[in-house]
């Protein structure tokens, strides 16, 4: 009985093997654990490592329960009984039954498969002690894989964010680049612009320039001449002087007796003479004064005006004068709404001051800012813009005013002394849609001059009857409302 006990005792041990073992495992897997560092691993490998780590303490619960078994078949004892006289197993009935024949072969087959237990306990055995080993080799390497994959991903964040910095670098610089490029656009197409408005007034001006070269060269040759021969009278005059007889005193007359009345007089000059040289001075002189005439004529015609030497502060003043007058005090800048209004008659409206008119057929807001660039560098007191009719078919109201307002602040930080003045864009009969928007754009143009402190020129006394049969640009006569 107290071998019985003892068998049944045996699984409650096996047990607690069991979870000894276990616990042997986790505390291993816990020591592992403690040894890497706590960082987050990829999904892969904590698959990769959990189905192993299974797979072992599957190992381990079929090799323990198999272990249990062949222990209490071993151990325990067999509950043999004993068989009564009266039981006959199969056979011969008549033949003597021997009991100890049967529990002879019962012990033989139990020996046997003791054996074979035993041998399969001890391959089991060594199956787990050699997994075992394998698993701590396992998550050894796993380990490894595990810290060289974290420091790989340290350097891969670290690369991506020195990456990342650079790109910024780089596109802050494109962003430079691109403002440079706009920039040396913008200068670049102001350049052709002037350089256009240069050469077109330059063959403008040529043909003038020509003519007026031309008299100049003429008047040189007949200034020439003309002091060729007032040289050549001056020698003339100084070699061929007037011959002055020296007078001879005589000595004084006796004095007249007392009631004489006769007094003997005696010329005491000589006559003067003249020689034949002088005639050719006088006729000299007189061919100088028709070729001083000619010249005048000359110089009339060329509208070149002669001014003498002199002295002083004078000459300076009259330079600065000049240079005063030279200066356009207003410059009307536009579309081609004002191609007819002529300078000189709207000069002759203005007490002081010299118009510059310049018309620029087709342009619009955007191109007006690089046509204003050679009228600014002749430093005008006022600037009067009348643009924006060009810009009505594709620009909205709220568009073509802000673009005036890039214009008017431009102008002023090249030249801050400058009055600047807007003109309302004119009424146009050619679309009623077009002149609805005129309203629209004109209203908006005196709260932007309001606010700005700009001039503003009204057009409310022109009509459509002073516009040409297109209903768009003024006429000939429309010059005097427009100055009004």
């Amino acid at each position: 009985m107290n071998d019985i006990n003892k068998t049944k005792d045996m699984p409650t041990n096996e047990g607690a093997s069991k979870d000894k073992n276990t616990s042997d495992i986790e505390k291993t897997e816990d020591t592992s654990t403690k040894e890497g560092n706590p960082v987050k691993v990829s999904n892969r490998h904590l698959d990769f490592s959990n189905s192993i780590i299974h797979e072992a303490q599957s190992s381990k619960e079929e090799t323990n329960t198999n272990l249990s078994t062949s222990v209490n078949l071993h151990k325990e004892p067999m509950n043999l009984h004993r068989v009564p006289h009266s039981y006959i197993p199969l056979g011969d009935p008549n033949k003597n039954y021997n009991p100890e024949f049967e529990i002879g072969a019962l012990k033989f087959k139990l020996e046997s498969f003791a054996e074979n237990v035993d041998s399969k306990f001890q391959a089991l055995t060594k199956e787990v002690a050699d997994i075992k080993e394998n698993k701590v080799y396992s998550i050894i390497i796993l380990e490894n894989t595990v810290h060289e994959l974290k420091k790989e991903k340290y350097d891969l964040i670290k690369a991506n964010n020195d990456l990342r910095e650079k790109n910024e670098v780089l596109h802050q610089k494109i962003s430079d680049f691109n403002s440079t490029v706009q920039r040396l656009e913008d200068e670049k197409q102001s350049l052709i612009t002037t350089l256009k408005l240069v050469q077109k007034e330059t063959q403008t001006v040529q043909p003038d320039l020509n003519d007026r070269m031309q008299n100049l060269e003429n008047e040189n040759k007949s200034l020439s001449t003309a002091l060729t021969l007032l040289q050549h009278e001056l020698d003339n005059t100084q070699q061929h002087k007037w011959k002055v007889v020296k007078t001879k005193y005589n000595k004084p007359p006796p004095e007249t007796p007392a009631g004489s009345n006769t007094i003997e007089t005696k010329n005491q000059y000589t006559t003067l003479r003249v020689t034949d040289s002088e005639h050719d001075d006088i006729a000299a002189r007189l061919k100088t004064q028709q070729i001083l005439d000619e010249t005048s004529n000359t110089t009339k015609h060329s509208n070149i005006q002669m001014v003498g030497k002199s002295s002083g502060p004078s000459n300076s003043n009259e330079s600065s004068r000049d240079s005063q007058r030279s200066q356009p005090r207003i410059a009307i800048l536009g579309d081609s709404m004002i191609k007819h209004l002529d300078t000189k008659r709207m000069q002759n409206g203005l007490k002081k001051g010299k118009v510059t008119i310049k018309t620029f057929p087709g342009a619009g807001i955007n191109q007006m800012k690089h046509y204003a660039v050679p009228t600014l560098i002749t430093k005008p007191k006022t600037l009067i813009f009348h643009v924006g009719t060009n810009d009505l078919h594709n620009k909205t109201p709220e568009d073509l005013i802000n673009a005036m307002n890039d214009l008017g602040e431009t102008i002023h930080r090249q030249n801050n002394d400058l009055e600047l003045i807007w003109s309302e864009i004119i009424t146009r009969t050619d679309d009623p849609n077009l002149a609805e928007k005129v309203n629209v754009v004109n209203a908006e143009l005196a709260k932007l001059c309001t606010d700005k402190g700009w001039g503003l020129i009204k057009h409310n006394n022109i009509k459509g009857s002073l516009l040409n049969n297109s209903g768009l640009h003024l006429n000939k006569h429309a010059w005097n409302y427009y100055i009004s």
